[in-house]
């Protein structure tokens, strides 16, 4: 600011907005400028990118890709079911280990988390392991029983 005058609350809001709209004005005309001069650019992306995607939904009616769409959903249906599944079993296993009274807790936290790891080996690579560990780490998964997960004595080791 050059004038060190300029106190007042009502001058220096007439000051920040003379300057606001300088600016907003500046942006205008290096917009429009911008726009002016790449038209021709602007037009020839524009007709590529139709002419992309206009192959990419040809690309897609294939058979082949119709085909492979349809494995896609049945694979999907049946991965869900697994897991669905496997996932009643693991916690009627859990409720089972935790109704043992020949276990100590310390086993029983054990046999949990040997089930646990039981079944990420089932389901996952070591890759998809460690992305599953993170997301549940991070409680960042919904379980179908969520009772039972955040009772869990395995999330409470993995917190």
């Amino acid at each position: 600011m050059q004038n060190t005058q300029i106190t007042s609350i009502d001058q220096l809001g007439g000051y920040y907005k003379k300057h606001s709209s300088r600016v907003k004005k500046s942006i205008e005309n290096i917009n429009n400028k911008i726009k002016e001069k790449t038209k021709d650019e602007k037009k020839i992306l524009d007709d590529a990118i139709e002419k992309y995607q206009n192959k990419i939904n040809e690309v897609l009616q294939e058979k082949e890709i119709i085909e492979e769409n349809k494995n896609i959903e049945i694979s999907t249906n049946k991965m869900k079911k697994a897991i669905g599944l496997a996932s009643k079993k693991f916690f009627t296993k859990r409720e089972r280990i935790f109704n043992d009274t020949g276990l100590s807790s310390k086993e029983k936290k054990e046999e949990e988390l040997k089930l646990y790891n039981q079944m990420l080996d089932s389901f996952f690579n070591e890759d998809e392991k460690e992305f599953f560990q993170n997301i549940i780490k991070q409680n960042m998964i919904i379980v179908s029983n969520p009772k039972d997960l955040k009772s869990s004595k395995v999330m409470k080791l993995l917190q």
